[in-house]
C-alpha cells in the first residue's frame, strides 16, 4: 500500500504578519496556530529567532520622544561609537542624525514619529481583516 501524499503548507509574509501581531497583543501559540494554519513550534521558533517580544513591544509602542532627545541620543550613540571604535557603524548613524537636524532646524513641526494608538489599532483591524479575508 502506497504512502499518503504529503502536502506541505508555507505560509506567506502576511499570514506571518498576522501571526506576530496577534502574538504581540498576547494570544496564545496555540489559538494563533489553530487560526492561521500554522504550528504551535514554527510560531514560538519564529519568535524566538525575530525577537518577538512582549515587553519590547509594549516598551516601542509607548515610546514618543521629541525629534530634539531623538536627536541627543542618536549623536550619543555616534559618541559611544567613536569612542569604541566602530568606524563603519558610524557613517549611517551620522547620516540619520544629519537628516533628523535638518528636519527638527527647518520646517513646520514635525509629526509625532509614532501614530496615535486609535489610529494604529484601526489600521490593524482593517489590515487583519483584508489579509484574513485572502486566506
Amino acid at each position: 500500500m502506497p504512502k499518503p501524499v504529503r502536502v506541505r503548507y508555507f505560509a506567506g509574509p502576511e499570514v506571518w504578519t498576522l501571526a506576530q501581531e496577534a502574538y504581540l497583543r498576547g494570544e496564545s501559540a496555540a489559538s494563533i496556530a489553530a487560526r492561521l494554519n500554522l504550528t504551535v513550534n514554527g510560531i514560538r521558533k519564529r519568535a524566538a529567532r525575530k525577537g518577538w517580544t512582549r515587553t519590547r513591544h509594549a516598551e516601542a509602542m509607548t515610546r514618543s520622544e521629541h525629534p530634539g532627545q531623538a536627536l541627543s541620543t542618536l549623536l550619543a550613540r555616534v559618541g559611544r561609537a567613536v569612542q569604541e571604535g566602530r568606524m563603519e557603524d558610524i557613517g549611517p548613524l551620522v547620516d540619520t542624525a544629519w537628516r533628523l537636524s535638518q528636519s527638527v532646524r527647518h520646517g513646520p513641526p514635525l509629526p509625532p514619529l509614532q501614530p496615535s494608538r486609535e489610529v494604529q489599532e484601526a489600521w490593524r483591524r482593517a489590515e487583519t481583516k483584508r489579509l484574513e479575508a485572502r486566506v
